[in-house]
């Protein structure tokens, strides 16, 4: 499912093996500050743990469970106890294979906050596409760190609330949603050169495609452009242009809406409060969260969106001048 092991930029992240049983007995006792919201760190017993990672090297292709450590420096040498972070478990969902779940993902206390676990979400995304085509987490509504932090890693559309009216012996179960984004596939040399332009903010948790290539991009010098620094590539939603993920807007006037990211920061896309005469909405994506090969050789069009509303004449340069 995932690499034996991988890297990010700070985590190295590994198949769990029997040996790792005591550090993780030890992170799920750490973490019963959590349980009270999100039974999925309820106290486990060692005989469960020992199953899981059982079934984890029995059935590589349908359960992943790793640990995941600090990355060392090179010269270090090996990882030790005190580089230990935490661990996860994925799964192909049963009724759903080409879904992979999260059922757990547990960081110790003393490294939340970090944004490690974004960051190790947003790069198993590039590397389970092919794999599967949806990335699923049960996300507990009393544990609302979590639903914020799977929200921001792009999680956002809902395929299952189960609420109160759940019930067991002990009374009513908690509130809980089975929360998906999808795992974009990869793309092959054909579709990367002529049919979609992909970009994605720095966390990798919204982003948009857009059909074919652009003519150009776009720097505006309105008063919101020149200080987001983006470049524009235009379109319709839904119909050239699609976007993926949870986003915040910033409105301005009665005109267009500037979206963001509200995890990392990045601008991704402008949209246009209303539609038009024929029904379409224009919108416009950031050219600067794309591959610069991509777009290096696009001509650099500006727009005085400041004074006169008007195409100002090209001055010979391209986007691949400004990230010379």
């Amino acid at each position: 499912m995932l690499p034996t092991t991988w890297t990010t930029e700070r985590l190295t992240c590994r198949d769990a093996t029997p040996q790792d049983l005591p550090l993780l007995m030890e992170a799920l006792a750490a973490s019963q500050d959590v349980a009270a919201l999100d039974p999925a760190f309820g106290e486990a017993r060692e005989a469960d743990v020992q199953a899981h990672l059982s079934r984890h090297l029995r059935e590589p292709g349908r359960v992943c469970m790793q640990v995941l450590h600090r990355r060392a420096d090179p010269s270090s040498g090996q990882e030790t106890a005190a580089d230990f972070l935490g661990f996860w478990r994925l799964v192909r969902v049963p009724s759903r294979p080409q879904a992979i779940g999260v059922e757990i993902l547990l960081l110790q206390a003393t490294h939340r906050r970090q944004g490690l676990a974004q960051e190790l979400v947003t790069a198993a995304l590039e590397r389970l596409r092919g794999v599967g085509d949806e990335l699923w987490a049960r996300v507990y509504l009393a544990n609302s760190r979590a639903l914020a932090f799977w929200l921001s890693v792009g999680l956002s559309r809902v395929v299952e609330h189960q609420g109160a009216q759940v019930h067991s012996v002990q009374g009513p179960g908690p509130a809980s949603l089975i929360l998906s984004r999808e795992i974009l596939p990869r793309a092959t040399t054909s579709t990367a050169s002529s049919a979609a332009l992909e970009g994605r903010c720095h966390c990798g948790a919204l982003g948009w495609r857009l059909q074919g290539q652009p003519s150009s991009a776009t720097a505006c010098n309105c008063t919101v452009c020149r200080r987001y620094g983006v470049l524009w590539a235009y379109g319709h939603e839904d119909q050239d242009i699609t976007t993926d993920g949870l986003s915040v807007a910033y409105r301005r006037g009665r005109a267009i809406d500037f979206h963001f990211c509200p995890a990392c920061g990045c601008v991704s896309h402008w949209r246009a409060q209303t539609v038009q005469d024929d029904g379409r909405r224009r919108i416009a994506v950031n050219l600067r969260l794309t591959d610069p090969e991509r777009v290096a050789a696009l001509p650099i069009d500006h727009f005085d969106g400041l004074n006169t509303f008007d195409d100002l004449p090209r001055d010979g340069k391209c986007v691949g001048d400004l990230w010379a």
